[in-house]
């Protein structure tokens, strides 16, 4: 247990030596761990850090979110869990906090779920050197996964999914005698709450391979157990899963030169990139704990063969936005606009009631597309698609107040009184001729649509 300088040294952010500032004066010992000291180490991003303390958590939770001026929240009250949550130029930076999970140190890392999780720096001391018990180090330069106890998963099931998320999201392989533990107490994952599981499922569907890991849960037994709407047979849903991941990242700012140059998505990249950054804003949407858009998208690949998902989504405490999202795409995945001819009033019938969900209808509906043909992809067809979801796009995002969303010339209200009507159901169909009208750019005044109202009247009695 005595700090020792690592063999390789520890990147930190500047906002950790800022936290190193405040936190000397007080007296509880307090020690950085888990996924923090693990990137450091490798040299990655740290965006969130977990502190454990001999003291109060909640007591120095509050002193930080006081210095830093951010929020503090309770996230555990009996096992003394709280995070903090400080605002930054670069987004939120979340900071945990819990009390020793035990009497000791070294009883708090024997309880965590793998070495590499169980390295520790003392946050009042020398941020380069690091309390390593557990030979968390000789695991991250074999880049392994090991269990830091035998028990570890059994005491929460719920580190099978995160064993499967950091072997993938570090490429690391899992040590034997863990993979043989995660087989073994991967059915106990069905005790585990249903939001725990939706967010840690959620940071598997985030990864930028998430069919890498969507395999490996399957070949466990998980899969099934979290989506048991999944077809025996999974290879075209994983397929779909792989496109619309590589869909995304054509359309990212990250993109590489070689996707680019993908016969299926350079023609994309060049077509769309006149929508890139609205595409994106779309995609970086968040929902509830931080779950991304892309990640709502894959678990509607997923369920994309289901006769019913709703129960699933209700199963793992979805929001209604999520929902809708996921029923929606799942829906409308084979519309009509996808084969008919492109004629203003069918862009129109696509978008209206859609908006924005039409986007995500669309990137799902080319994946699918994408799979469907996979090795018989032709290229005359491909670039038709490629034309119509262009022109879809060019509607919505270059001309939405003249074909997707008009603004109205005239409402209920002055139709009842100049043409004497009462409220029902005429009302809205009028509204609604009016309206594709307006899309087609038939009319464009209030007095043509008044004109087009009574004719409407006279055709329909």
């Amino acid at each position: 247990m005595i700090p020792h300088p690592p063999k390789r040294p520890l990147l930190w952010s500047d906002w950790v030596y800022d936290l190193q500032e405040i936190t000397i004066a007080i007296n509880v010992a307090i020690y950085i761990v888990g996924g923090a000291v693990r990137d450091a180490y490798l040299h990655r991003p740290i965006k969130d850090i977990d502190l454990t303390t001999s003291g109060s958590a909640r007591d120095l939770a509050r002193q930080i979110a006081n210095h830093f001026k951010g929020d503090v929240f309770v996230m555990d009250a009996e096992r003394d869990v709280a995070r903090v949550l400080i605002d930054t130029p670069t987004g939120k930076l979340n900071i945990d906090v819990a009390g020793f999970r035990g009497t000791t140190l070294l009883a708090d890392l024997q309880d965590r779920d793998f070495t590499i999780n169980a390295i520790v720096v003392d946050l009042k001391g020398d941020l380069t050197q690091v309390i390593d018990p557990l030979n968390g180090e000789g695991d991250l330069i074999n880049k392994r996964l090991r269990l830091c106890a035998p028990t570890a998963l059994s005491n929460d099931p719920l580190r099978v999914l995160r064993g499967i998320r950091q072997s993938v999201q570090l490429s690391f392989r899992l040590a034997p005698e863990t993979l043989t533990e995660i087989r073994l107490q991967a059915p106990r994952l069905i005790y585990t709450s249903g939001e725990r599981i939706r967010d840690e499922f959620f940071k598997i569907l985030a990864l930028s391979r998430p069919t890498s890991a969507l395999r490996i849960a399957d070949k466990i037994g998980v899969l099934p157990l979290i989506v048991p709407e999944i077809p025996a047979s999974r290879e075209a849903v994983l397929l779909l899963v792989d496109k619309l991941n590589t869909l995304f990242s054509a359309l990212s700012f990250t993109r590489s030169d070689n996707t680019a140059a993908n016969f299926e998505f350079g023609m994309l990249v060049m077509q769309l990139d006149r929508y890139r950054v609205a595409l994106n804003q779309r995609m970086d949407t968040h929902y509830p704990e931080q779950r991304n858009h892309r990640a709502v998208l894959m678990l509607a690949a997923l369920l994309y063969q289901a006769d019913e998902s709703s129960q699933r989504l209700e199963d793992l405490r979805l929001s209604n936005a999520e929902r809708h999202v996921i029923s929606t795409v799942i829906a409308h995945q084979d519309h009509p606009i996808f084969r008919e001819p492109l004629t203003p009033l069918a862009i129109h019938r696509f978008w209206y009631p859609l908006d924005q969900t039409g986007v995500d209808v669309c990137l799902f509906a080319t994946a699918r597309y994408l799979m469907l043909q996979h090795t018989e992809l032709k290229q005359d067809q491909w670039l038709l698609w490629v034309q119509r979801l262009r022109t879809l796009f060019e509607a919505y995002f270059e001309r939405y107040e003249q074909v997707v969303r008009p603004p109205m010339l005239v409402d209920g209200h002055q139709l009842k009184l100049a043409l004497q009507l009462k409220s029902g159901k005429i009302i809205g169909q009028l509204l609604t001729a009016i309206r594709e009208a307006q899309a087609q750019g038939l009319i464009t005044t209030s007095d043509e649509a008044m004109l087009l109202a009574r004719s409407y009247l006279e055709d329909h009695r």
